[in-house]
């Protein structure tokens, strides 16, 4: 079964032709000012990755790398962004990506070109652990999540001689995780964090899979804040089936942040 991220980049958390996502793609920095009602926050970006992997199908394996100028260049479509929802120290978070791209893949025999259609869904819910402003009264904030994450991927590996194979499967894994964010002055801020899913537990689950980023931000007042930095999405699904997949995206992700 295959079931990776690969978009996700596409982050988030996902690039391109598109105007806005992880695993937890740009996250946001809440406020550490106390509310009586809901703060909502919704962030498009883009995630300029570069993905390596190996996609097998039966007997045939392709094994691919990818800059980030190679997926630009081949890249039909991307979209994607995060929504949260805080009350009190409960928040919720709805973080959908989908993605179409192309790569130049050697499975050895014959040239091949591996063709992918992804939509990942993460969506879970928050608890803030730690909310303790600085000594200068900087917000500075820890959170835990757990959630899910879906994936449907369609695979398919063309090649110039031999018969096309493809596959598509689904998968809905469990995602732990955790972040730490602060504001550094009054329009500096920082944020690391990241999570891990699958563990193999059910028939559709991947082996293993773990996200991590490091952001920095800038605040526009209490109405925006501009999110750039770096992530880094494996996903390893190889249980040695008729299919496995292993592949890991990685690159900078520039997003802003909009505060309702």
């Amino acid at each position: 079964m295959l079931s990776p991220m690969l978009a996700l980049a596409l982050v988030g958390g996902a690039p391109f032709e598109l105007p806005l996502a992880g695993g937890s793609p740009p996250v946001q920095l809440q406020s550490a000012e106390a509310n009586d009602g809901w703060t909502t926050s919704l962030t498009p970006y883009l995630w300029m990755f570069g993905m390596d992997g190996d996609v097998r199908i039966d007997n045939t394996e392709a094994s691919f790398d990818a800059s980030f100028g190679d997926i630009w260049d081949n890249l039909d479509f991307a979209l994607m962004a995060r929504l949260e929802a805080w009350h009190d120290d409960v928040g919720f978070y709805l973080d959908p990506l989908y993605g179409q791209l192309e790569a130049d893949a050697d499975s050895g025999a014959a040239n091949a070109e591996v063709e992918v259609e992804l939509v990942i869904v993460d969506f879970g819910m928050l608890y803030r652990i730690f909310d303790r402003p600085t000594e200068k009264g900087r917000a500075r904030v820890a959170d835990v999540y757990v959630g899910g994450r879906y994936m449907a991927i369609e695979n398919d590996i063309d090649f110039d001689v031999l018969p096309d194979r493809g596959v598509t499967a689904e998968t809905l894994d469990l995602t732990l995780g955790a972040r730490y964010a602060m504001d550094v002055t009054d329009r500096l801020g920082f944020l690391v964090g990241g999570d891990v899913g699958g563990f193999d537990l059910g028939g559709s689950a991947t082996d293993f899979t773990w996200n991590a980023e490091a952001l920095g931000s800038f605040a526009f007042g209490k109405s925006g804040r501009l999110w750039a930095g770096y992530r880094v999405l494996d996903v390893d699904d190889d249980k040695g089936g008729p299919t496995g997949t292993e592949i890991e995206f990685a690159g900078p992700i520039l997003g802003y942040e909009f505060r309702f």
